[in-house]
């Protein structure tokens, strides 16, 4: 009797036992609602984010890297204002130096002449500057007209009045005006001749330079940036006001005076000898 009452009691400990060890494995994790009263463990709760967490630095530093550019844009701005502004300085300077040393040029190349030889050459500008007029005008029949007068003159012009050194200048002028005229006569229109028109004008300047023109004051040298294709041009002019033989009345005022041949006081040699 006493050995099964000490067999039941080791029993219903048994028992004990393992109901509080099932209920040990059995019960809710922390935090769970059924178990409120435990707290989750301190390592699970710091892994929440809160709100001052979630703030993030880097547009802070965004801003301050945009900041920084933009300083660094507008000293680059500046900076390159800064260089700039030599560049236009340069560029103005080496306009006025171009045409101080063109104004030299034709001071140092420009030859006493007998008085004949000079109103013989001013009778072919004469010619040039009407043929000028033509283009510019857009008269294409005219212009051609006016360009053989050109090339009637320049035949006249005798050479005998010049020395043996100044003829063989003239002879060069003589030469490659004639063939420009000739080619400007050829051409089948009013633009194949204002391609050619440039040559002759480039003979005549030559010739303004060298051997002066007394009879006939005074003459400009202009220039149109625009012509053929933004390659520039020149041509001269008894006046000041510009009147565009590359263009005609599509842009007839473009352009402007780059240098005075021969002032409208008189003949550039008698200018410069009242110096």
């Amino acid at each position: 009797m006493t050995r099964l009452v000490a067999m039941s009691l080791t029993s219903l400990l048994l028992v004990a036992v393992g109901c509080s060890t099932t209920y040990k494995f059995s019960s809710p994790p922390p935090g769970h609602p059924a178990n409120p009263s435990i707290e989750e463990p301190v390592h699970e709760r710091s892994m929440a984010l809160t709100d001052a967490d979630s703030v993030d630095p880097r547009p802070a530093r965004s801003y301050q890297w945009a900041a920084e550019r933009h300083e660094d844009t507008e000293h680059h701005q500046h900076q390159k204002k800064e260089e700039s502004a030599p560049e236009t300085k340069d560029a103005d300077h080496h306009q006025h130096k171009e045409s101080a040393e063109l104004e030299h040029k034709t001071e140092e190349t420009q030859q006493a002449v007998p008085d004949n030889f000079e109103s013989q050459l001013a009778q072919v500008l004469q010619g040039y500057f009407e043929t000028v007029d033509a283009l510019a005008a857009d008269d294409f029949r005219a212009a051609t007209k006016k360009m053989e007068l050109v090339q009637s003159r320049l035949k006249q012009v005798d050479p005998k009045l010049l020395d043996e050194a100044k003829r063989g200048q003239w002879k060069q002028i003589y030469e490659s005006a004639g063939r420009a005229a000739q080619q400007f006569l050829n051409a089948p229109n009013i633009e194949a001749a204002r391609t050619v028109f440039e040559p002759i004008s480039e003979q005549m300047e030559k010739a303004v330079r060298t051997f002066g023109s007394s009879d006939l004051t005074p003459v400009y040298r202009l220039h149109c940036p625009m012509a053929f294709g933004n390659r520039g041009a020149y041509w001269l002019q008894p006046r000041e006001q510009v009147n565009n033989p590359y263009y005609g009345e599509r842009m007839l005022r473009c352009g402007s005076v780059t240098d005075t041949l021969v002032p409208e006081t008189g003949n550039t040699k008698k200018h410069i000898h009242d110096h």
